[in-house]
């Protein structure tokens, strides 16, 4: 009797020896053919000995969808150019999505093989440089940092969490709304400064992988990047949409506070998932060591505010004056962030740094300034009357809101592809075409990215979801489970709820 029991890994092993012995067959073939160098045949041998089964499959997908995209005819819309921008776009996402290199690699390489194509002039390919927005979102990032590293940041932190009680429920919200108090005061740049917070209140409990701390977990990544990402005035996202928008309409500026009162109420629905998790898991039922007395402890730790943290904060508030008072003055809200964050480094201020700046992201900076590039190029190009004109005639007899869902759900998926920042690069303009033709307003069409940049289904969709998950605090069922859930209610949300407020803010037309 043959034994016929395989299990996953010799099945697994099987294929892998299948693609390595047809890989060495075809490339053995070819060069005794062609050439009699067998050098160059060793030489690939050697290369492919060094990838394994996965990094090999990663590497073909990165070269086999760019040659896809190459293959498709030229039309009146989809011309030559455009199909250069798409094959280096596609490949250059691909690249950021499978992580080969670091980062600041890929961005480099974007703008550089837009050049080098001669699709667009150097000025053009490299244009997101010279964007006040690239500036403003370093600034944002500055101020971040300084007020981590002043201790103005854990003490909001702590004293929210404290103050919402000390029951697992109590501290699931004050976990949330530490993430929308850190984001506000930083202006959307606390999504990390979160991710670390909320793994130090998942080990502070001492709970393991389980249903506790996935709540956590995703507590901590809702208050620090769902909120940012959906409602928050987010200078990057804002900049971005101003950006792609001004390539239909030009002249087009968004006002700071757009975003919150137009998304607002997703604040509300946030809360009211919190609360559906809390009954589904029974939250009430769970008993916790320390609790309300830990946090309450933390908070008297920091001791009295300090003068650094008085300075920070006195910068701060003269940051919000100057936004709330926009209408009055009219200079552009990244004004600020370009120049009031360095006030802290002056003398006898001193509170920034040389550590502040050395913590910055520089890598994740580079990746924005490529991502903003996309759109620009993209707009040189026509890449919105290209989407518009394949979307338009599909919408054309529908309903606004019936158009919204549909651009909601291409979102959507658009995110299982790019990352927030090229889907905000990449679609604004498209979206924002679309609503012209359809007579729509922009900020509407635009507003709708916005929300579906947070829908997601797993944690590579979005990199602080992807370190949250790293942190070995939250399964992956868990993970998909209350993100899949989210996701398929923020369309129920949109169409019943904030469709109707949209139209009362006639924001649709």
């Amino acid at each position: 009797m043959y034994n016929l029991s395989y299990t996953s890994a010799s099945l697994t092993s099987a294929k892998i020896q299948l693609v390595k012995s047809l890989f060495y067959y075809t490339i053995d073939k070819l060069y005794c053919c062609t050439n009699t160098n067998p050098s160059r045949r060793e030489w690939l041998f050697m290369v492919y000995s060094q990838l394994n089964s996965k990094s090999l499959i990663k590497w073909l997908i990165t070269f086999f969808v760019p040659i896809i995209v190459y293959l498709i005819p030229t039309t009146e819309l989809y011309t030559a150019p455009l199909k250069i921008f798409f094959v280096i776009t596609t490949f250059i996402i691909i690249v950021m999505a499978f992580e080969f290199f670091d980062p600041i690699i890929p961005a480099i390489m974007l703008p550089t093989l837009y050049m080098i194509s001669g699709i667009v002039n150097p000025a053009t390919a490299f244009g997101s440089w010279t964007s006040t927005t690239v500036w403003m979102i370093f600034g944002a990032m500055l101020l971040a940092n300084v007020l981590d590293e002043c201790g103005l940041l854990p003490r909001i932190a702590y004293w929210c969490i404290y103050k919402c009680g000390g029951n697992f429920t109590g501290i699931m919200f004050g976990v949330f709304f530490a993430g929308v108090a850190l984001n506000f005061v930083t202006f959307c740049q606390a999504f990390i400064i979160m991710m670390v917070f909320g793994y130090g209140i998942v080990k502070a409990l001492n709970l393991d992988l389980s249903k506790e701390s996935a709540l956590l977990c995703f507590a901590a990544m809702l208050g620090g990047e769902g909120a940012p990402s959906s409602f928050m005035y987010n200078p990057g996202y804002l900049g971005l949409a101003e950006e792609g928008i001004r390539q239909v309409v030009p002249g087009f500026f968004a006002k700071w506070y757009e975003m919150i009162i137009y998304n607002g109420p997703i604040l509300l629905f946030f809360i009211l998932f919190l609360f559906i998790l809390a009954k589904a898991f029974n939250t009430k039922s769970i008993k916790l060591e320390g609790g309300k007395e830990y946090f309450q402890a933390k908070y008297q730790s920091l001791g009295p505010i300090t003068n650094n943290e008085k300075k920070a904060l006195v910068v701060l508030i003269v940051l919000m004056v100057y936004l709330f008072t926009n209408p009055i003055h009219k200079y552009p809200a990244a004004y600020g962030f370009m120049l009031l964050p360095y006030v802290l480094f002056l003398p006898k201020i001193n509170v920034g740094t040389k550590e502040s700046i050395k913590k910055i992201n520089f890598s994740i900076f580079f990746f924005i300034a490529g991502c903003l590039g996309i759109g620009v190029v993209g707009g040189a190009l026509g890449f919105g009357k290209l989407i518009s004109g394949l979307v338009t005639p599909m919408l054309q007899d529908s309903t606004p809101l019936f158009a919204l869902l549909v651009m909601m759900f291409f979102g959507m998926i658009g995110n299982l592809f790019m990352t927030p920042y090229a889907m905000m690069a990449g679609l604004s303009l498209p979206f924002a075409q679309i609503a012209v033709d359809l007579g729509m307003n922009p900020m509407a069409t635009v507003m709708t990215l916005v929300i579906s940049t947070d829908m997601v289904f797993f944690p590579y969709e979005v990199a602080p979801y992807l370190l949250m998950f790293g942190f070995g605090k939250i399964s992956m069922g868990h993970f998909i489970k209350i993100n899949t859930a989210k996701t398929l209610l923020t369309f129920v949300f949109f169409a019943a709820i904030l469709y109707p407020y949209w139209n009362l803010l006639n924001l649709i037309k």
